[in-house]
């Protein structure tokens, strides 16, 4: 039958021609080959299994067109690649394949080789002679063309050599193709599971900063509801930490102390260096180390009420440590603030409490009053009014006055008595 060729068994084979039409090129070993052919072919198997463990397809269309000189009398004029609808110059031939000469121009290769329509056929090279596009087709696509030229065309069992060598190398392509994207996936999957064990371990770090914080906020809220003052403060602050803690007010002295290595005789800094400490703590939210100590700074409305030390000369304090720190400094803030707030109250109410009653107030405002700065008003009392030259009083002449107010024993006097009258 026309077209068809007959194999060792009998059968027939359509060939593959240009645009649909049927070809001369048989798609399977005619009967009549002899050792040398059929040694060409076992060449073509032995190449296919080389091919498939190719790195990348410039390796394996390299294979290919190196062995187009050794399997037929044709050279190799470059494999084209069918990328984004547009046939491209993928691999050109090796030096060794072209045996020296250069490789011929085929012009508009891209619209040539679309008009073949997916089918193998004939080419037309700038330079003349004959030319053939061997289709590399895998089982789902056509992937390209193995371009190969002659001067004349060749017989029918070299041109069946190059259909055995394109089918090979199309599925080592499709092969290499699919590696390649299961390599990406690989690649993406990998990274994204870095990147998703990045993001757990940031979020439990978060966690535990949370929790961590959440605790130090609930030992200090604890502390502060619970009006321990600033030995609360200070005992919540070492438990939280880990170090000994000394709280002092703005010019050094102690208020209150937790943990080893704090009981001991406290030396009043150098004012000086007190103030300058001071004003570098100011200048930053975060605590400062000094002489082996993290010390952060008790302030309310811009004005320092005191400082929280936490006694750290080995420098391990961290992030946590320093966040305890600042929020116990808010703490102590509060609680100095109220203090004297209460103070500055109490010291008013009980100077113009002393000169309403020696001027004559109302009987019911009096004992409310007297009531809220501590004092009972009820009952006889005793006054003492002192009189001094000097501007202002000294210890000795305020002993003398104590002593004067004890010989009644009438303990309602009230703290005013200090300012001259009572």
């Amino acid at each position: 039958m026309p077209g068809m060729a007959e194999d060792a068994s009998g059968a027939g084979h359509q060939g593959i021609g240009p645009r649909g039409s049927p070809s001369q090129v048989p798609s399977t070993a005619p009967a009549s080959w002899g050792r040398k052919q059929l040694a060409s072919l076992y060449d073509v198997f032995v190449l296919a299994v080389t091919m498939l463990d190719a790195p990348g397809a410039q390796e394996i269309l390299r294979l290919a067109m190196d062995a187009v000189p050794r399997l037929t009398g044709c050279r190799p004029e470059g494999c084209y690649l069918l990328r984004d609808g547009r046939f491209e110059l993928d691999t050109p031939p090796s030096a060794p394949s072209l045996d020296g000469r250069a490789p011929k121009e085929l012009p508009a290769a891209s619209r040539q080789l679309s008009a073949l329509d997916g089918q193998d056929g004939t080419l037309r090279f700038r330079e003349g002679g004959w030319g053939w596009a061997a289709g590399l087709r895998s089982s789902r696509r056509l992937l390209g063309y193995l371009v190969v030229s002659a001067p004349e065309p060749p017989s029918d069992d070299e041109r069946f050599l190059l259909y055995a060598l394109a089918r090979p190398t199309a599925g080592a392509l499709y092969n290499a193709d699919a590696r390649s994207r299961d390599w990406e996936y690989a690649r993406q999957l990998f990274r994204a599971i870095e990147e998703r064990d990045a993001v757990n371990e940031r979020l439990t770090t978060l966690v535990a900063e949370l929790e961590a914080q959440h605790t130090v906020h609930d030992v200090l809220s604890r502390a502060h509801d619970g009006d321990a003052g600033e030995g609360g403060i200070a005992a919540a602050v070492y438990a939280l930490t880990g170090l000994a803690t000394c709280i002092e007010d703005r010019f050094g002295n102690p208020l209150a102390r937790a943990g080893p290595g704090v009981d001991g005789a406290h030396d009043k800094p150098d004012p000086t260096l007190r103030e300058q400490l001071l004003h570098r703590a100011m200048r930053t939210p975060d605590p400062v180390r000094h002489e082996g100590r993290l010390i952060g700074v008790a302030r309310h409305h811009g004005e320092i009420l005191g400082t929280i030390e936490l006694i750290d000369p080995g420098g391990v304090a961290g992030d946590a440590e320093a966040f305890a720190l600042g929020h116990a400094c808010t703490a102590l803030a509060l609680e100095l603030a109220h203090r004297r707030s209460l103070a500055e109250t109490e010291l008013r109410m009980s100077r113009d409490l002393v000169e309403d009653l020696l001027t004559g107030a109302d009987e019911g405002g009096a004992y409310a009053r007297a009531e809220a700065v501590g004092h009972d008003l009820h009952g006889p009392h005793h006054v003492v009014v002192a009189q001094w030259q000097a501007t202002a009083a000294d210890d000795r002449f305020l002993n003398a006055v104590d002593a004067l107010r004890g010989h009644w024993d009438c303990g309602r006097c009230s703290p005013g008595a200090r300012t001259g009258r009572c």
